[in-house]
């Protein structure tokens, strides 16, 4: 079988730079990880969607009418399911 050519670029094994001389990379290690938890303050049933408003740093109203909106559209029953395989996975705040 004949071999197939790439188009495109190479990859040359070196570092991608920027034109100030840092690395694209550089960083990145410094900021913290962003951890997702169920709130403890913005708590209707198990605190999933308080936790997701909190992660996404919007107002848990908006989470909750979006779950609701979702919920409707989808059937009851699979967005039932996943709220409370969410609320056992995810860990409440500590």
């Amino acid at each position: 079988m004949a071999e197939r050519k790439r188009s495109g670029s190479r990859r040359t094994g070196k570092s991608s730079t920027r034109k100030n001389g840092k690395s694209n990379h550089e960083g990145h290690d410094d900021k913290p990880c962003k951890r997702l938890y169920r709130s403890k303050n913005d708590i209707i049933m198990g605190g999933v969607c308080g936790g997701m408003a909190e992660y996404m740093e919007v107002d848990p109203t908006a989470v909750r009418l979006i779950w609701i909106l979702i919920t409707l559209v989808t059937g009851l029953f699979p967005a039932i399911i996943v709220y409370l395989i969410a609320w056992i996975i995810i860990p409440q705040r500590p």
